[in-house]
């Protein structure tokens, strides 16, 4: 249960406005799924794919070309909704309690898990099976799209802070900020469970982080971001987002720290390893780390890490892999404005075992 990937990782410290690369450079790291003890804290953030319709059809959206160059012509939009359509009937079957086995293995002591886009029914679930938790919908939406914060039992939920970001897009989604107590250490922080709406424009990313930094300012806590930011960690929009966040020494000596971590690139090969899911701000195919955490007032102990293998889960969407599968089949059947489910196709999502169109990321901290 870990990455044998070759990493080459880096830091960027922020500590005042404008110095923005500090470069620190480590070779390699295993990311073990269980506590490191030594007083540190793990934070998991996964975006779990929404089985809701309108939501994964943007996934299959985003896999066109894909799919289009391995079926040798343009597919129909009847073939991506009906994609959708399956997708969603096996949520149900299967893919649901996948979800939920890999979240029992996240989920032990110190380690807090931020999840996006969950669905009502799996929220249902989620707090059939933790009690210490918080979540928020979309500010506006009727979508049932959650943020959701599972916490260890040694922390104590003080107060949720919901930030809300309609103004910005009325389509954008509210941010979960969860305030909480180690019983350990009796110390506090805030969580700010994130996902960023994918066509936010720099100026919004800009404007977000002003409404968190005033709250963060107010609360004079050490605070963590996780999340899905829908922006490559490399981009304008991270470092416009970065640079507003920075809280320029008002909260005592807590500074801004953006962790990213990325595997070495492979020419003309795709590295399972080198991206957490597709990045929504290309015009083409193209993947990114859209996922990641900002944190200020801890030491980094680990960098953030990801990995696309959890047991026998193979968490990342891999639609080529599902069209092999669907080939076995009467994949005609797909391009059909009204098609009927077959047995086996809904048993050849079974064996994909793929789960998402994110992989999670894994980040360890320790207090200031």
């Amino acid at each position: 249960m870990m990455s044998n990937t070759e990493y080459s990782y880096y830091l960027k410290y922020i500590k005042y406005k404008n110095k923005y690369l500090n470069l620190i450079k480590n070779n390699q790291i295993e990311h073990k799924y269980i506590q490191t003890g030594g007083g540190s804290l793990q934070f998991v953030s996964w975006n779990v794919l929404n089985h809701n319709i309108g939501i994964n059809l943007m996934t299959f959206k985003n896999y066109s070309q894909e799919i289009n160059t391995k079926l040798g012509q343009k597919v129909s939009r009847n073939f991506i909704v009906n994609l959708a359509k399956l997708e969603n009937i096996e949520y149900k079957l299967y893919r649901k309690q996948k979800i939920l086995n890999i979240i029992s293995k996240f989920n032990t002591a110190n380690k807090i898990i931020c999840l996006q886009e969950v669905s009502s029914d799996l929220l249902n679930s989620i707090k059939l099976l933790y009690t210490n938790i918080a979540y928020t919908n979309n500010s506006k939406s009727s979508v049932e799209d959650y943020r959701v914060t599972i916490l260890p039992d040694n922390f104590t939920l003080l107060e949720t802070k919901i930030i809300d970001t309609s103004l910005l897009h009325p389509k954008s989604k509210s941010v979960l900020g969860t305030i909480v107590l180690d019983k350990n250490t009796n110390k506090k922080f805030i969580i700010f469970n994130i996902h960023i709406y994918w066509k936010f424009n720099k100026d919004n990313y800009i404007k977000l982080a002003s409404q968190i930094k005033t709250l963060v300012n107010k609360l004079k806590l050490p605070f963590v971001i996780g999340g899905d930011f829908n922006a490559d960690s490399d981009s304008d929009f991270i470092l416009e987002f970065v640079n507003e966040l920075n809280i320029d020494g008002k909260i005592g000596t807590i500074s801004v720290a953006v962790a990213v971590a990325k595997a070495k690139a492979k020419p003309n090969k795709m590295d399972l390893e080198n991206f957490t899911s597709v990045d929504t701000k290309s015009q083409e195919l193209k993947y990114g780390w859209i996922d990641n955490f900002i944190i200020g007032g801890f030491k980094i102990v680990k960098p953030t890490s990801t990995t696309n293998l959890i047991d026998d889960y193979h968490i990342f969407y891999n639609v080529s892999e599902l069209l092999k599968l669907l080939y076995k089949t009467n994949i005609e059947n797909l391009t059909k404005s009204k098609f009927k489910i077959k047995a086996n196709q809904l048993d050849i999502f079974n064996q994909n075992k793929f789960i998402s169109d994110h992989k999670p990321i894994f980040i360890d901290l320790i207090y200031n």
